[in-house]
């Protein structure tokens, strides 16, 4: 069984705001800037959690457990457009 790394919180703030609150993907990104509220709830979990490790997955359950993750991170997912050749033959969607 391979063991997942554990990481400063830091490294976990600075991956959740890479991957998931700046993705183009996220509905709630709509320019370059990231929104001050974002920022101050960032900064109030980097005091926090500032000398703690944990996994990747303990992290984004705490996000979660926070409320963060569903106030700011909507992702849409793609809907492939209708194609009746695949309804016919029955190619899920």
């Amino acid at each position: 069984m391979k063991l997942k790394p554990v990481i400063a919180a830091e490294h976990a703030i600075n991956w959740y705001l890479g991957n998931y609150l700046e993705d183009p993907d996220n509905a709630l990104r709509d320019d370059e800037e990231i929104p001050p509220k974002w920022l101050e709830d960032i900064a109030d979990l980097r005091k926090e959690l500032s000398e703690q490790k944990m996994t990747h997955r303990q992290f984004l359950d705490l996000v979660k457990e926070k409320g963060i993750h569903d106030k700011y991170y909507q992702y849409e997912k793609y809907e492939p457009p209708y194609c009746p050749w695949c309804d016919k033959f029955g190619v899920p969607r």
